[in-house]
Order: C-alpha cells, then sequence, then structure tokens
C-alpha cells in the first residue's frame, strides 16, 4: 500500500472525532487500493451513485440496505447499473433513496452567464496574467470592478419537511 494510500485511511478513521468534513470523488473503484477503499467504505455516512460498472455495482449495491417497514435488503445491483443521466442512488446515514439531479440549462442565458463569471472573478479571481514571448509573464492592470447585483432567487430552496421519493417506487 502506498503512502498517500495509508495517510487517506488515517485522515479517514481519525477525523470523524474532529468533525471533520471530506468529500471523495471517483469515476471507478478500482483506481482505489481494496483496503482503501474498505476504509473509506467503513468510514463515510453519505454514499451518492450514478450508473456505474457492473464490477462497481456488485462492491457497492452492499451499501444501499433498503428498508421497506420490517423487511431489509441490498438494493439489487441493476439498479446502480441502469441509471439514466442525473439519476442516482443516495444514503444519509441509515436511509437510501433514488433521485434525479437537475441537470444545468442547455440554452443559458448569456446575459446571466456574464454576470456569474464577473461575479467569480470578483470573489475568487486573480490577477490576470498576460503570457509573454520572451518567456516573461506579467500581471495585466487590474481592471475596474464594477459591484454586480445579488442573482435574486425565482424557485424557493427545498426545506427540511419535504420528504424524498418512496424507495418502493423508483423512478
Amino acid at each position: 500500500m502506498g503512502v498517500n494510500a495509508e495517510s487517506y485511511q488515517r485522515l479517514l478513521s481519525r477525523s470523524r472525532k474532529y468533525a471533520f468534513g471530506l468529500v471523495l470523488a471517483n469515476q471507478q473503484t478500482v483506481q482505489i487500493s481494496s483496503d482503501l477503499l474498505q476504509e473509506i467504505l467503513r468510514n463515510v455516512s453519505t454514499l451518492l451513485s450514478f450508473n456505474v460498472s457492473h464490477l462497481d455495482a456488485t462492491k457497492l449495491h452492499k451499501e444501499f440496505l433498503l428498508s421497506m417497514g420490517e423487511q431489509a435488503d441490498h438494493i439489487p445491483t441493476d439498479f446502480l447499473q441502469t441509471l439514466k443521466v442525473g439519476e442516482a442512488w443516495g444514503k444519509i446515514g441509515s436511509t437510501v433513496f433514488p433521485f434525479t439531479t437537475m441537470l444545468a440549462d442547455q440554452n443559458p442565458d448569456p446575459i446571466r452567464a456574464k454576470e456569474v463569471i464577473e461575479r467569480s472573478r470578483i470573489n475568487y479571481g486573480m490577477p490576470a496574467i498576460q503570457p509573454a514571448t520572451n518567456g516573461k509573464s506579467h500581471f495585466l492592470k487590474n481592471p475596474v470592478q464594477k459591484p454586480v447585483e445579488e442573482p435574486k432567487i425565482d424557485e424557493p430552496v427545498m426545506n427540511h419537511k419535504q420528504s424524498f421519493p418512496d424507495p418502493s417506487k423508483v423512478f
């Protein structure tokens, strides 16, 4: 096992007592050593899975224990293999549920996009660097930064009283 895997294992096993939150994302489980994958699965309370291969589905479906009344069983592997774009299975604590993500607008408003980009530059940007032909870069003069109005939210944010879909009525 490599040094990075050992560091992650130590971090995962000790971080909970410090209320340390960590987001780990991967496309395939084979990219992670089996020891590290087991350590991750033993220590996380939130797990999201989008469409995965058969190999990954056989490893991950055991993490999704679906309770319906007095009965509980792991979701079938094909539940993780047949998800469409934007569909996923989630687990928070012991609650397992299917969900659908919101897809980004495929025809975004160019004015709104410009506002978001400008707001990001103001809040998080670094001065632009001009690459030079002589191999030395130099900073551009800071552009005049105009305040950008906060966007107005048209739709209400989901509140805690809204519930997740009934797991027995999957997609």
